[in-house]
């Protein structure tokens, strides 16, 4: 079973930011460990046969040897005419209407019988009503904050400003783009669709949680050292162990945050962080600790109590930095 990369193509600012509102909204709204193939088109009135075109790749990937759970076509907006209910954002192919969806086919047709990539015997009338049947059809309606407040799961106290969120959209978008353009992955063929991670051409759900967390503490959490908030405690530690205990809670930190069966308790204990050190801000780190819920951290098995504090330390240190 294999599968060949054609079609591909650079993305301009416009359709970079569109893909990156995609991007998080599957990784907040469709969030699961399933295989979603999602495309996306940033038209803001998409008529019948712009999107019977753009589902041309997602027909391609149904078409494949590869199994997906999900097709998504997320657009800008579509016309008027296209849905029966012009309120509803996300819908699927019962949601259009009769004469809309004849169009929608018929373009499609067209489209795939235009490619060298898809086989004619596969673009049948049966093919494409069933491949249609399955697709989501998702209308972008949240502004660029909107999404980075989606994933970020703290107390609302702790949100940044729009601009800020805009911000962490922008660097998200830059970072993606970045990858989606270095280097041409046109004509490379894989066999199991999780080889595609090898061309780093994407982002994780953890690299973007840390982005978002880092800019929010305004730390860069892997890359600091001894935070002042922790140094009472560092000094206290033997000399001799010092360093190697310091990456350790590092290690613990990381584990945690990429610990995806744990993302829910992870910015649970954030909120707690949040709300003890900023009930009192003479409070040392020792003290603070022994008022967090011990409930929550049982259920985070990579932290120990150092790091812990580490982790205090750093959150502590972040928001008074701002």
């Amino acid at each position: 079973m294999s599968y060949t990369i054609q079609s591909t193509e650079k993305t301009k600012s416009k359709g970079s930011e569109f893909e990156t509102k995609a991007l998080l909204y599957l990784m907040s709204f469709r969030y699961s460990s399933k295989a979603w193939d999602l495309q996306s088109k940033a038209a803001k009135k998409n008529h019948q046969t712009a999107i019977g075109k753009e589902l041309v790749t997602l027909f391609k990937n149904y078409s494949s040897n590869f199994h997906f759970d999900f097709y998504i076509l997320f657009l800008g907006g579509v016309a008027d005419s296209v849905r029966v209910d012009n309120n509803k954002n996300i819908f699927d192919i019962s949601d259009i209407t009769l004469n809309s969806q004849t169009k929608i086919q018929n373009a499609l047709i067209k489209e795939c019988k235009s490619k060298t990539y898809i086989e004619n015997s596969k673009v049948t009338r049966e093919n494409i009503e069933d491949f249609l049947n399955k697709v989501i059809f998702v209308i972008d309606d949240k502004e660029k904050s909107e999404y980075i407040k989606s994933i970020v799961k703290v107390n609302p106290r702790i949100i940044p400003p729009k601009t800020v969120l805009d911000q962490i959209f922008n660097q998200i978008r830059d970072v993606q783009s970045s990858k989606k353009n270095n280097g041409s992955v046109e004509g490379i063929t894989i066999n199991a669709k999780e080889e595609f991670i090898y061309y780093n051409r994407h982002l994780t759900t953890q690299e973007i949680r840390m982005m978002v967390l880092s800019r929010i503490v305004n730390n860069n959490l892997m890359q600091k050292g001894i935070t002042p908030s922790f140094i009472p405690i560092y000094c206290k530690l033997p000399d001799t162990e010092q360093k190697d205990i310091l990456e350790d809670c590092q290690l613990n930190i990381a584990k945690t945050l990429f610990d995806k069966n744990n993302t829910e308790n992870f910015w649970d204990l954030f909120n707690n962080i949040y709300e003890v050190v900023t009930s009192n801000e003479s409070l040392s780190i020792d003290t603070a600790y022994k008022l967090l819920n011990m409930d929550i951290l049982h259920k985070l098995n990579y932290l120990d109590m150092l790091s812990v504090k580490y982790f205090m330390a750093l959150i502590k240190d972040g928001i008074y930095e701002n």
